[in-house]
């Protein structure tokens, strides 16, 4: 178990939750227990599979969540705005593993608590499906943009930031002007 969000740390230590609840853990509260967890029962090598077999050229994960001594190492988890851009769309099209399970990670991903960043400053009755992440210097979201009639895609990641909160608004401003932008041209 190990620190950062979510819920997993806290509970005793023997719990044993199926794949499908670490991964909403994960999602939904960006819980680096629970996602260490998965990529204990699935291994490294079925992620960067599937991140491959999906055309993920710029992503690799290469260490547990939280494993600062790896990623001092130079073994860092990497990815790319344009092969998120790429996940979200083929998640929106329903082709990561299946419909049923493309549909199933959408709406998880539509149940994200963490809400400081994409849908900060969009009216709440605007539907996102997104996944954050951070670290000190850190602040990212990624989701699809429910905007009637024209839903969109928005990555955005930040690096090397002095204060997260500034990177965290700065997410939220980026988003307001693509819905607004959206919109207007609707």
């Amino acid at each position: 178990r190990v620190g950062g969000a979510g819920a997993l740390s806290e509970l005793s230590p023997d719990v044993s939750l199926p794949l499908r609840d670490l991964g909403t853990l994960m999602i939904v509260q960006s819980d680096n227990a629970a996602t260490n967890e998965i990529l204990d029962r699935i291994g490294f090598a079925k992620v960067n599979t599937l991140a491959a077999e999906l055309g993920l050229r710029y992503t690799l994960l290469q260490r547990k969540m939280m494993d600062l001594s790896a990623a001092q190492a130079g073994r860092d988890n990497i990815t790319s705005a344009g092969d998120m851009g790429l996940f979200l769309r083929l998640l929106y099209e329903r082709q990561v593993l299946s419909p049923v399970i493309s549909a199933t990670i959408i709406n998880t991903m539509q149940r994200q608590q963490i809400r400081d960043k994409l849908p900060a400053l969009i009216p709440e009755d605007i539907v996102i499906a997104h996944k954050t992440g951070d670290l000190p210097g850190v602040e990212h979201d990624a989701g699809i943009i429910y905007i009637p009639k024209r839903p969109c895609i928005l990555v955005v990641l930040t690096d090397n930031l002095s204060d997260n909160r500034a990177g965290a608004c700065l997410i939220a401003k980026i988003a307001k002007s693509v819905y607004s932008h959206f919109c207007l041209a609707e």
